[in-house]
């Protein structure tokens, strides 16, 4: 096995971030999703002056391209109205540490012993 090297996690030739989709016409906004995110990627915009509803929740971009999301799923568990699917996982590209992260692009919840 060659040498590997460390990757910048700012730099897109250097790994492929996760990217989550909302459904508009499932989610009711109702935020929950947000605060669960351990990497802080999904803002919740504020609610609008002239109506009661508030836009659709999205992922922050870190840099173009580069998002903070690295698809574990806690926020699709946690949707109680199946709103959220993982368009796109999280992982590092050869030659870089960490080549393949677990994670693929449908969710499954974990096995029960």
């Amino acid at each position: 096995m060659g040498k590997r090297k460390v990757p910048e996690y700012n730099n897109i030739e250097h790994m492929i971030t996760g990217i989550i989709e909302f459904d508009d016409e499932k989610c009711t906004r109702c935020g929950i999703c947000a605060p669960l995110c351990p990497s802080r990627a999904i803002v919740i915009p504020p609610k609008n002056a002239n109506d009661d509803k508030r836009e659709i929740p999205y992922i922050e971009e870190a840099f173009p391209g580069i998002t903070l999301c690295m698809s574990c799923g806690d926020c699709l568990a946690a949707c109680p109205n199946n709103a959220i699917t993982i368009k796109r996982g999280f992982r590092v590209k050869e030659p870089y540490l960490y080549h393949r992260i677990t994670q693929t692009t449908k969710f499954t919840y974990p096995k029960k012993y």
